[in-house]
C-alpha cells in the first residue's frame, strides 16, 4: 500500500508539471499495484482507474482512456453517493475526455453536472475549485463562449494563486487555457505576455524540481 501511495503521489507530481507522457507508466504502475490493494467491489481503485485515464487522455491514448474512466466511473456510480465528490470527479473525468477529444456537445452537460454537485459539497472540497475551473473555462472558450471562459480562467488564475501563491506549477495549465483564449480573441499582445509567463514560470519551477 505504502508503494502505492508513493506513485500516486509521483504521478501527481509528474502531473503539475504536465510530464503527462511519464506520468502515463507511473499510473499504469500504480494501477497495477491498486488491484492487488482493493478487492473487488471495495473503495480505492476507481482513484488508480480515474486518474490513470485521465493521464491516458493527456496523452491521446482515448481509447485506453475510455475504458480506465469508464469503468472507473461505474465503480463511483455503485460505491458513492450521487451527490458526493467521487461522483462529480466522475462525471468530470468523463466530461475532460469528451473534450480531448473533440466532442464538446458530450462534454459540456457532464462538466456542468459535475460544477452543480462540487457547488453543492462542504467547503473544504473548495481546495480544487481552481483546477476544476481551469478545465470548466478550457471548455467554455472551445464552444466559442470567450466571456464566460475568460471570467472562468481568470477566476481560476486568481484562486490558484490566492491558495498556492505566485511562481507555483499550478498555474502554468491554466495560464495556458487563458493564453490560448486570447489567442482565439484576437489579443495576441497579451497572449505573448502569458507565454512568456508560461515558459519563464515551467523552467523556474522544473528547475527547482531537479526535472530540467
Amino acid at each position: 500500500m505504502r508503494f502505492y501511495t508513493c506513485l500516486y503521489s509521483y504521478g501527481d507530481f509528474l502531473e503539475t508539471f504536465l510530464l503527462f507522457d511519464q506520468a502515463v507508466s507511473v499510473r499504469e504502475r500504480a494501477f497495477e499495484i491498486a488491484k492487488d490493494c482493493f478487492p473487488e467491489g471495495e473503495k480505492g481503485l476507481e482513484y488508480a482507474l480515474t486518474q490513470l485515464g485521465i493521464c491516458q487522455a493527456r496523452v491521446s491514448q482515448f481509447e485506453k482512456a475510455e475504458e480506465s474512466l469508464k469503468k472507473g466511473f461505474q465503480l463511483r456510480a455503485k460505491l458513492y453517493d450521487k451527490d458526493s465528490s467521487a461522483y462529480s470527479h466522475g462525471l468530470f473525468s468523463l466530461g475532460l475526455l469528451h473534450h480531448l477529444k473533440g466532442e464538446l456537445e458530450e462534454a459540456q452537460p457532464l462538466m456542468e453536472e459535475h460544477l452543480k454537485i462540487f457547488y453543492r459539497l462542504p467547503r473544504v472540497y473548495r481546495i480544487d475549485e481552481g483546477y476544476y475551473l481551469t478545465y470548466h473555462g478550457a471548455l467554455q472558450r472551445d464552444l466559442g463562449k470567450f466571456e464566460e471562459a475568460s471570467k472562468t480562467l481568470e477566476k481560476a488564475m486568481e484562486l490558484k494563486d490566492k491558495l498556492y501563491g505566485k511562481g507555483h506549477p499550478d498555474l502554468i495549465e491554466t495560464y495556458i487555457e487563458y493564453e490560448k483564449l486570447l489567442r482565439m480573441q484576437g489579443n495576441l499582445h497579451k497572449a505573448d505576455i502569458f507565454k512568456g509567463k508560461i515558459e519563464n514560470l515551467t523552467e523556474q519551477t522544473r528547475k527547482k524540481a531537479n526535472l530540467d
